[in-house]
């Protein structure tokens, strides 16, 4: 049998049936939850010890000193962005608008009023100058990597409409600026955790996983498959393509 996926909105149940919010009731609901998984914070990480542990072990981390040296530390924040980028056009929950405009909105985002998120910016495409900030490369990247994203979000933004994301590829999301919290689950059993600048969160296929900016954020996302994970990923890749087709 197929673990249960998590409520899109967020929620678990507590042992005496009642739904309450992940984000605003979590504390409370976690005494009821017994959790599958405890997240580990590791540094000085090989990378053999990362590859034998955590992608072959299907095991989330987070590498606290994956990014701590690089220079996009001290220079990426929304006034460097806006001031450098502001009018790129940029993707923003489907709809596109200037990147100072965004950052505007972005500081503006409270979580009462939480804004939208500006995603899966490519570093390649739309700031490709910001290439060396993010060096020297963690060790658990294997060379040659490509395809870095940046996403922005302000204080209390969340996936779009509240999302849980099940990636069926490697994902590794570098905390440039702010701080952000997450959730990871599995068997509906969800796990917390916060994570700070400098840090870098793994999240292996299949994990579900949503996020919520405590403050004005900045992460790097990248998304990859390697050996270990690539015969997983293809199959999943493979049987959506196969129901997509078998829909029209």
């Amino acid at each position: 049998m197929q673990p249960a996926t998590p409520s899109l909105e967020h929620e678990v149940v507590r042992a005496s049936g009642q739904r309450v919010s992940i984000w605003s009731d979590f504390e409370s609901a976690a005494g009821a939850v017994k959790p599958a998984y405890r997240i580990e914070r590791r540094s000085g990480l090989s990378h053999e010890e990362f590859v034998q542990e955590h992608v072959r072990g299907h095991r989330p981390v987070v590498i606290t000193d994956a990014a701590t040296n690089w220079p996009a530390l001290s220079r990426w924040t929304p006034a460097f962005f806006k001031e450098r980028f502001g009018a790129v056009d940029v993707d923003v929950e489907g709809a596109r608008q200037p990147l100072g405009a965004f950052v505007d909105d972005m500081k503006a985002s409270r979580f009462d009023r939480p804004g939208r998120r500006a995603s899966s910016m490519p570093i390649a495409r739309h700031f490709p100058t910001l290439l060396p900030d993010i060096n020297p490369h963690p060790s658990c990247w294997r060379p040659g990597i490509t395809g870095f994203e940046i996403t922005m979000s302000g204080a209390g933004s969340t996936l779009p409409h509240g999302a849980w994301h099940k990636p069926q590829a490697e994902t590794f999301v570098a905390q440039i600026h702010g701080r952000s919290e997450w959730i990871v689950s599995r068997h509906r059993r969800p796990v917390r955790f916060f994570v700070e600048p400098g840090e870098m969160v793994y999240v292996p296929p299949g994990w579900w996983h949503t996020t919520r900016a405590l403050t004005p954020s900045i992460v790097l996302v990248l998304t990859s498959v390697r050996g270990p994970v690539w015969w997983g990923a293809t199959k999943s890749w493979c049987a959506g393509t196969l129901r997509a087709f078998a829909t029209r």
